[in-house]
């Protein structure tokens, strides 16, 4: 029995609504795809005061590509989840010796975390960097693979272009 113009348009209608979900996620997915080619992710559990937790790794490289990170011009961002202060987040610029450091934790930690700022400037200079800067700010939405770049540019300056990061897991 054959339908009705009016009944086949609804009916692609109701297709549309169903698959714009689908849709949405699969562009979603093909952008982290992309973006997989931008920075290295590392996950992996560490033991801090006889308990595991996770700890995240992101390398940033200046190129997209096979090219090695240098050691003396990256960005890089370490993310702690600890028992007592709860998620504390560094984002970690290296150029030659200097380091700038923007830390993020939540908001009752972040008096704490000012207060050892000193504590820091002293653990990089034993190891032979001077610390130039320093930032410890409440910490608003953490920092995951799909807003890595954003929360990098918010934090350190805009993102340059040779700044761009890889992802291997």
């Amino acid at each position: 029995m054959p339908r009705g113009v009016s009944e086949i348009f609804h009916a692609i209608e109701a297709s549309k609504r169903a698959s714009a979900p689908i849709a949405a996620n699969l562009k979603a997915q093909v952008d982290v795809m992309k973006d997989i080619s931008q920075f290295h992710y590392m996950q992996f559990p560490i033991m801090l005061n006889n308990r595991q937790t996770q700890t995240e790794l992101y390398v940033m490289k200046r190129e997209a590509g096979g090219r090695k990170i240098d050691p003396e011009d990256t960005t890089l961002v370490v993310a702690l989840d600890t028992e007592n202060m709860g998620r504390v987040e560094s984002i970690m610029r290296v150029m030659g010796r200097n380091v700038s450091i923007r830390m993020r934790c939540p908001a009752g930690v972040v008096p704490y975390m000012r207060a050892h700022t000193i504590d820091m400037h002293a653990l990089l200079r034993d190891e032979g960097y001077k610390m130039v800067d320093m930032n410890v700010s409440p910490l608003t939405e953490p920092i995951t693979p799909l807003n890595v770049e954003e929360r990098i540019s918010e934090n350190i300056g805009r993102y340059q272009p040779r700044n761009v990061l890889d992802l291997r897991a």
